[in-house]
């Protein structure tokens, strides 16, 4: 799902298997707009709390920038 907030385009996503919602700021990683359903992808997170997590970096398998 993206979202415009005041900081900007947010990307939120869920992975399989997992509750946590991750969210990542797209002026930060702006390939993160085309994140897709099935997308592989390796990030670094820091979680929030039991149920939340920002994404700090994220490559998509596939994107470049």
């Amino acid at each position: 799902m993206v979202t415009s907030s005041e900081q900007g385009q947010i990307v939120q996503y869920l992975l399989s298997g997992d509750t946590t919602i991750y969210t990542v700021n797209a002026s930060k990683a702006p390939l993160a707009i085309f994140l897709e359903k099935g997308d592989a992808i390796t990030a670094e997170v820091q979680l929030l709390d039991n149920g939340t997590a920002t994404v700090e970096e994220i490559e998509i398998e596939g994107l470049s920038e």
